[in-house]
């Protein structure tokens, strides 16, 4: 098997001068993109950077530090086909393809040098992706967002989050801090019977009590009486953690793997609802309230 294995490639010289030929000319073409992309987007982004109070040189190259991961992993590809392109035409220019050929090489045996090549280039690729593009990317966007300027410390305070809790819906309007010490204000809770609404039931804060939540100021609205009933302090959510709350928007581009495939547990744990939920839901509790009032 390893004979076989074996002749399935040229000669040890002729595999490591194609991969070398190939690796050499995709990093050549890749330097030169980036080079190039870099300083016209610096071009377009240095004005905006600099239009902060404070910032200079300094933070022009830490700007250029977390845009050029992103620009090598978007164009790597590119630069592999390109090199491979440039890679067999010089070869063929210089028959050194009709020279393999005539040797007694299949075409498959010409291409598994820069087979093997292009697979260690996208190992390469994906740690550089996982480790080193996805932290730029978060720093880059939350810079951006502050218009250049310090970055802000995440307490977690999060705004319009909704999680499912069984067959119930809780919308809290904002959440303060993380843990057992986050804060909700201005919570709704859809109680539903399947897809049915039997009732909700709003308060003006909730804190973490046990594994539940209690919140103060509550009263239920019955859906089918149209009753308004005041309940005051009572413990509602039971099972519900805190980290469904705070749980961020999952920005595919800013996580790692590893974190990516922990987001979308904690996402589907949370039971976020999909987009048929969430826009009918305000619409019907405008509509069954006003039901109650009048």
């Amino acid at each position: 098997m390893i004979h076989a294995l074996t002749d399935f490639f040229p000669s040890r010289t002729v595999s490591l001068y194609m991969a070398r030929s190939f690796l050499i000319n995709t990093f050549a073409f890749l330097i030169g993109l980036v080079l190039i992309l870099q300083t016209l987007d610096l071009l377009s982004e240095s004005g905006r950077i600099l239009a902060y109070p404070g910032n200079g040189d300094a933070q022009v190259w830490r700007y250029v530090s977390l845009r050029v991961p992103q620009i090598i992993a978007t164009f790597l590809p590119f630069s592999v086909l390109l090199g491979t392109i440039i890679t067999f035409s010089t070869m063929n220019q210089n028959s050194e393809i009709i020279a393999l050929k005539a040797s007694g090489l299949s075409a498959h045996q010409v291409l598994a040098p820069l087979m093997i090549a292009g697979l260690g280039v996208a190992v390469i690729s994906f740690n550089f992706n996982d480790r080193i593009v996805s932290r730029a990317s978060t720093t880059l966007a939350a810079w951006k967002k502050v218009e250049y300027g310090p970055l802000p410390i995440d307490r977690g305070d999060r705004s319009n989050v909704w999680v499912r809790d069984g067959s119930h819906l809780i919308h809290a309007q904002q959440i303060k801090g993380r843990g057992d010490a986050a804060i909700l204000g201005g919570v709704t809770i859809y109680e539903r019977n399947g897809a049915a609404l039997k009732s909700l039931v709003r308060a003006k804060t909730g804190r973490r009590e046990g594994d539940g939540w209690r919140v103060a100021g509550a009263e239920r609205f019955d859906v089918g009486t149209g009753k308004l009933t005041p309940l005051g302090s009572v413990v509602v959510a039971q099972g519900v953690r805190p980290d469904q709350f705070t749980l961020s928007n999952v920005d595919a581009e800013s996580m790692s793997f590893g974190a990516l495939s922990e987001a979308i547990d904690d996402l589907r744990a949370a039971g976020r609802p999909g987009d048929g939920d969430g826009p009918r839901l305000p619409l019907l509790r405008r509509r069954q309230f006003c039901a109650g009032d009048g």
